[in-house]
């Protein structure tokens, strides 16, 4: 693995009592999970994420666009994610917005991002790409599906940015989700042991797109300048770890780069199933 960090900031108990019966439930996290990508231009992953999800997420079975508001940038997509019996699958409509960070040529390093809108694209260099989620009840539920059968997921986040940087004298994107979910239908202790390996896994799934596709690692028109000052650093001497939930705090642990980035399906998921078992 490339260097990848997961937190998790718990909600305190004394905020338990916030809730009322039929709000999402008390016990959801906040989770981070983040990952290398051997790619130079973030728009490329930013693009896969946004147009093409099914073709890399396993447990996605349909993703569409019921309504575009602003195209290309602001939308409300739904997607239908699979399950194992005797679960039912869980649909999930999204308000989500996509928005560009770009930053002067003549900058300095550590001038902050700006919007799209505001900077000369002639005179800018992309840095990177959010992506911003949240769920929305918006239309009718599908008719031939009765809502029992079809519970729906609530995402209160499910946030992506892409960002450049600079790992060994290399251009590199950071690639980091965020997210606060609940699926329905599992336990407080089931969130805590699998959804940070399940957002670990998405990364893994998307960062192999690319690592069939050596030509990405040369898409990008432009060289990105070094990394502000207050980029997290790679660290090649620490050992890969997964942090379990601990009260408000965030956690990292980074790992090596491995020299093979050519990592078929079924080795990146066994890649990942190794690490995270010997965390535990």
């Amino acid at each position: 693995l490339s260097g990848f960090e997961i937190a998790v900031n718990k909600l305190p108990k004394s905020n338990n009592q916030q809730y009322s019966p039929g709000s999402i439930s008390p016990f959801i996290r906040t989770w981070r999970c983040s990952l290398l990508f051997p790619v130079k231009d973030p728009q490329l992953i930013a693009d896969k994420y946004w147009n093409d999800r099914v073709s890399w997420d396993e447990n996605l079975l349909r993703a569409e666009v019921m309504e575009e508001l602003v195209p290309e940038k602001v939308q409300i997509h739904r997607i239908l994610f699979n399950a194992l019996p005797p679960q039912p699958a869980r649909e999930c409509r999204l308000l989500r917005g996509r928005q560009v960070l770009l930053k002067s040529r003549h900058a300095s390093f550590s001038a902050p991002y700006t919007m799209d809108s505001s900077v000369n694209p002639e005179d800018a260099t992309v840095m990177g790409v959010a992506i911003v989620s949240t769920s929305v009840n918006h239309g009718i539920v599908v008719p031939e599906v009765p809502q029992e059968l079809m519970p729906s997921a609530h995402f209160s986040k499910e946030h992506l940015i892409v960002e450049r940087t600079i790992v060994d004298s290399r251009a590199a994107c950071r690639v980091t989700i965020i997210s606060e979910a609940d699926i329905k239908g599992f336990s407080q202790e089931w969130y805590s042991s699998q959804w940070g390996h399940y957002l670990l896994r998405r990364l893994l799934a998307l960062r192999h797109c690319f690592a069939q596709s050596p030509d990405s690692l040369q898409a990008s028109d432009s060289t990105p300048p070094s990394p502000p000052s207050n980029s997290i650093p790679v660290s090649s001497a620490s050992p890969p770890r997964i942090l379990v939930p601990i009260p408000s705090s965030t956690t990292k642990s980074e790992s090596e780069d491995q020299s093979d980035q050519s990592i078929d399906e079924d080795s990146s998921q066994e890649e990942a199933t190794q690490i995270l078992s010997e965390a535990f």
